[in-house]
């Protein structure tokens, strides 16, 4: 006679969403991964292996120690510890961490460098954009108001 074994219930596999922190990356490019060609994202993005080509993104980009970049970047802010070589633009702060070397055109509302850090080219630093206030609603014109 052969017994068969009473199968246990398999435990419910839950899918984990993205993680939504600034401070965490949606998108890693891998050490030792070379990507050619243009990046746009609107999530962070944290980068250990190398990129030839453009960024642009609404978000945070970090380039660890062992990233090696050459290409324009457009974002919101950037972390270089590795190499970044090309036009640099950003709306708030570019941090150069570490002994990281950042060389071209830069342009950032507010730079931050560590004492190994090393930039070579041309900074222009530029207060950010103010929003500009809502226009209030205005009384229409030529209307008459009635008087009891």
């Amino acid at each position: 006679m052969i017994l068969k074994k009473k199968a246990e219930p398999a435990e419910p596999v839950t899918q984990k969403s993205p993680e939504t922190e600034p401070d965490k990356a949606n998108t890693v490019l891998a050490e030792g991964v070379l990507f050619q060609g243009d990046f746009q994202s609107n999530e962070p993005m944290l980068i250990h292996g190398s990129i030839q080509g453009n960024i642009k993104s609404t978000s945070n980009v970090t380039f660890t120690e062992k990233a090696q970049y050459t290409g324009d970047i457009t974002t919101e802010n950037l972390i270089v510890a590795g190499v970044a070589q090309g036009s640099i633009r950003c709306k708030s702060t570019v941090e150069i961490a570490g002994e990281g070397k950042v060389e071209g055109e830069l342009q950032a509302a507010r730079l931050i460098m560590s004492d190994d850090a090393v930039f070579e080219g041309n900074l222009k630093i530029k207060k950010p954009a103010k929003p500009k206030p809502a226009a209030e609603p205005t009384a229409p014109a030529n209307k008459e108001t009635k008087k009891l």
